[in-house]
């Protein structure tokens, strides 16, 4: 019987560490997620900021292609 109730509390043991673990490991994917998130916030604003630039740079070469014609 001592046994058994050994082999019980191990087990229990063993399932609370399992959850421990797993609920570490859901944090860090959140974090994860979160970060990834950032990031990728970070990159749609680079890469408005780039179409603008390159825009105004269309319309730069455009501008000047224009003034050269009227010459």
């Amino acid at each position: 019987m001592q046994a058994s109730a050994q082999q019980q509390a191990a087990s229990t043991t063993e399932q609370s560490s399992a959850i421990q673990e797993f609920a570490s490991t859901l944090e860090e994917i959140g974090e994860s997620g979160m970060q990834i998130s950032e990031r990728a916030k970070s990159v749609s604003t680079d890469a408005e900021a780039a179409s603008h630039a390159a825009g105004t740079g269309v319309d730069a070469v455009r501008d000047t292609t224009r003034a050269m014609d009227s010459i």
